[in-house]
């Protein structure tokens, strides 16, 4: 039977398949150190590494305050006029 390259059977042949077997794992073996010098994480600059901070500051600020409206909330359910001594009696808006 006749092949593209010649006899299936032919030394040629095989000689070629494993010419290009040894050829594509060079090619994958001298490829590896590419990948493994790219970054896992891409480096920030610093004025990304400023507004993470600033991030992480403001979350940890609005956990603190939730905590403390949650904690104040509770305690005081009754509403309070300071300036409740300080109104006449009769302070309504007339009615027209």
């Amino acid at each position: 039977m006749i092949g593209f390259f010649g006899n299936i059977g032919d030394i040629s042949m095989k000689r070629f398949i494993s010419a290009v077997l040894i050829g594509a794992a060079a090619a994958v073996a001298l490829a590896q150190p590419a990948f493994a010098q790219r970054p896992t994480q891409p480096d920030l600059t610093p004025l990304q590494e400023q507004d993470a901070a600033k991030k992480k500051e403001h979350e940890a600020v609005d956990q603190q305050y939730k905590r403390t409206m949650q904690t104040t909330t509770g305690a005081s359910t009754t509403k309070v006029d300071p300036w409740a001594n300080m109104r006449a009696p009769d302070d309504s808006k007339p009615k027209k």
